[in-house]
């Protein structure tokens, strides 16, 4: 053995012996995580390996050290395979496990050469085939990783394929062709015996880059698992994870709200434990059903309370997988309808009432609303949208904000239609549009002699919102008086009609609108402050159409498409400065405003090009005093009050008022009009 050669044997087997020890060490603490046990091996057999040289400087001459060496170097080899099988995924067990019995040939081949030179020649020619079976299956390997999208990993286990190509080919030549290669085997190594270390340090170094990622991933996954821990604990439905064997391991809060349940007593035990005896066996069929055709399922299923109750559930039932694609259990999330069970029973037994009170219902003072879109693409909508879909399957008030003519109404029937209670009527109630002493008995109703003129009994929109949804509307504007009955049905569900002293249920969903800062009317003492934290629950705010302008040609195109049906015209073109103005327009009006600018310039329009009509004109052109000079900020207050005033026909209070459109209270309005001297005589 060369001097030369000691201190980078001594360095090789530091190397291999150190990501041998740390390899072993992980892979154990890891509940035997295959990759860094089979890592380990392979540096622990080539620490051994380099190590028996600087032991016997005499290797050359030692068979001890000959036939060691062998078997370990073989062995490290021969782990390679397996190592590339966890390290890829590519688990090929039939050309690993045939790879292992050529190596098991190989030991007793070399075993043999001993004795039979015959043998030793067949033992160096398996040892080459060996060599190419394990390259091949490590190609093979990294062409797996390569399609999986894990191209860091593959291009670094192809350059130690490459390596090992390189000296494979080198050991072929040195043994079959040693004239061309003149070989010196510098006391027994031969350069393919370099190979372990390289491979040590190569693929050691990619795995320490992959813990180090993975434990920063693994830092996220914690943050955001807590954080979905914390959401499936605050939101009304049930969750629920049952693994293969049908141990619940994990239920959130309002599971164990709604069943009565404690953790101990569900966690770890058999979800048949909630499960009503009569559904039993139904139940247990679909979750064996589940769990090996691998498909979700919704469907409705029994539960059975501590106490007893029954409750109906519509679960939503998912099949979780682990690394390898086998089901380890399945996740449900269910939401409780045992309320809506009961009344649409209830409901079937008074259809025909339903039919006669309907007509009524589509009437201006009860109108069922017909279905619309929520026209828009950007991001401000979508937001709208996500959320709408968030709480439409929970039974959580909501109150809709933004500013008048932003389509509150309309979010309001989305979320109806996506809810619980799509089937039910949808009833919406302006706040600001009906008279303060008519009000009370147009929500709840009244009883005949309740007051003058009321010759009979009538149900009130809380009433015939019944299973179904109540939207109402601009409730900043609800008289106080009548706050505190609002605020008792909402907490009860219960109401008294007008000259009754019998209270009602109804099951009704609620979703409440403003235009106003309702915490601010709370400060002046304009609205209740418990009123306005009871329907504060889940609030959405609905955009402005100058915040989401990407929306205004999808709208244009919806509206001129209606109004040119309606109008019986053929528009199919808008200029180029038009579409410009649309789009740079701030639209104080917002969504109505458009849509009535659309009617009003397809009504001016001739031929197939809109006519876009002067009312946009107007509201863009630049304020001026008259002599070029701009004006005071009073002058444009004053000038755009004028102008709010002119399209709303000078009508200041009520939904399609002046003061509506520009945001205000109308005694606001006025007290402005005073202090600017505007009147519809005097402008």
């Amino acid at each position: 053995m060369s001097a030369e050669l000691l201190p980078f044997l001594y360095t090789f087997t530091g190397i291999s012996l150190g990501f041998a020890t740390i390899s072993l060490i992980i892979g154990f603490q890891k509940k035997r995580d295959p990759v860094f046990l089979f890592f380990g091996f392979i540096g622990l057999t080539s620490a051994l390996y380099y190590l028996l040289f600087p032991i016997y400087p005499d290797a050359a001459d030692s068979d001890f050290v000959h036939f060691a060496g062998t078997f370990l170097i073989i062995t490290a080899f021969g782990l390679l395979p397996w190592f590339f099988g966890v390290y890829t995924g590519y688990k090929v067990r039939s050309i690993q496990w045939s790879l292992t019995g050529v190596i098991l040939l190989d030991y007793l081949l070399f075993v043999l050469s001993a004795f039979d030179l015959l043998a030793a020649i067949y033992w160096l020619i398996l040892s080459h085939i060996l060599q190419a079976g394990i390259i091949l299956y490590g190609f093979l390997s990294v062409n797996h990783q390569w399609k999986a999208g894990e191209k860091k990993s593959g291009i670094v286990l192809l350059i130690t394929l490459i390596i090992m190509t390189l000296f494979s080919i080198d050991d072929i030549l040195l043994h079959y062709f040693p004239s061309i290669l003149s070989p010196d085997f510098h006391g027994g190594l031969l350069p393919l015996d370099f190979f372990p270390v390289l491979f040590m340090i190569i693929i050691g170094g990619r795995i320490a880059k992959e813990i180090q990622i993975k434990e920063v991933l693994h830092k996220e996954l914690l943050a955001k698992d807590k954080r979905l821990t914390d959401i499936l604990n605050r939101i009304s439905l049930l969750v629920i994870q049952v693994d293969k064997d049908g141990s619940v391991v994990y239920t959130n809060q309002y599971f164990h709200e709604l069943t009565g349940y404690s953790k101990e007593e569900v966690i770890q035990h058999q979800y048949t434990l909630f499960i009503p005896e009569a559904t039993m066996e139904d139940s247990t069929n679909k979750f064996d059903s589940v769990l090996s055709t691998n498909t979700n399922e919704l469907a409705r299923r029994l539960i059975q309370t501590k106490e007893g109750d029954i409750l109906n559930i519509n679960w939503s039932v998912v099949t979780l997988f682990d690394t390898d694609e086998k089901p380890v259990g399945i996740i449900s999330v269910g939401a409780d309808i045992s309320d809506q069970v009961k009344a649409y029973e209830e409901i079937e037994t008074l259809k025909k009432q339903l039919e006669k009170e309907n007509i009524f219902l589509k009437s201006e003072l009860g109108k069922v609303y017909e279905e619309e879109e929520i026209i828009g693409k950007s991001e401000a909508i979508r937001y709208v949208i996500n959320r709408a879909k968030e709480v439409a399957a929970t039974d959580a008030i909501i109150i809709l904000e933004g500013e008048t003519g932003v389509g509150k109404d309309l979010v309001a029937q989305f979320i109806h239609k996506i809810s619980a209670q799509k089937n039910g009527p949808f009833i919406s109630v302006n706040c600001a549009a009906i008279p303060k002493d008519l009000l009370e008995s147009e929500l709840f109703g009244y009883e005949k002699g309740a007051f003058t003129g009321a010759t009979g009994s009538k149900k009130g929109r809380v009433e015939q919102a019944d299973n179904g949804t109540l939207f109402l509307d601009e409730i900043g504007d609800m008289p106080l008086d009548l706050q505190p009955k609002i605020l008792r049905f909402i907490q009860e569900g219960t109401f008294d009609r007008l000259g009754s002293e019998k209270g009602r249920h109804v099951n009704v969903r609620i979703i409440t609108a403003t235009n106003k800062n309702l915490k601010e009317e709370v400060d002046l003492k304009n609205f209740r402050e418990d009123l306005y934290y009871r329907i504060h629950v889940f609030p959405i705010t609905i955009p402005p159409l100058r915040k989401r302008r990407s929306d205004i040609p999808l709208l244009t195109r919806f509206f001129v498409d209606k109004f040119s049906k309606k109008y019986k015209r053929t528009i199919t073109e808008i200029s180029q400065s038009d579409k410009e103005l649309l789009q740079t327009y701030d639209w104080p009006g917002n969504v109505r405003e458009l849509e009535n600018v659309i009617e009003s310039s397809i009504i001016g329009s001739k031929g197939n090009r809109l006519s876009l009509a002067n009312e946009v004109m107007n509201g863009k052109r630049a304020p001026s005093s008259g002599d070029g000079q701009p004006e005071t900020l009073e002058q444009v207050e004053r000038n755009h009050i004028l102008y709010m005033l002119e399209q709303c026909n000078w009508r200041i209070s009520g939904d399609d008022g002046a003061a509506s459109r520009l945001g205000l209270h109308p005694n606001t309005l006025r007290s402005r009009m005073a202090k600017l001297k505007i009147s519809k005589t005097f402008k």
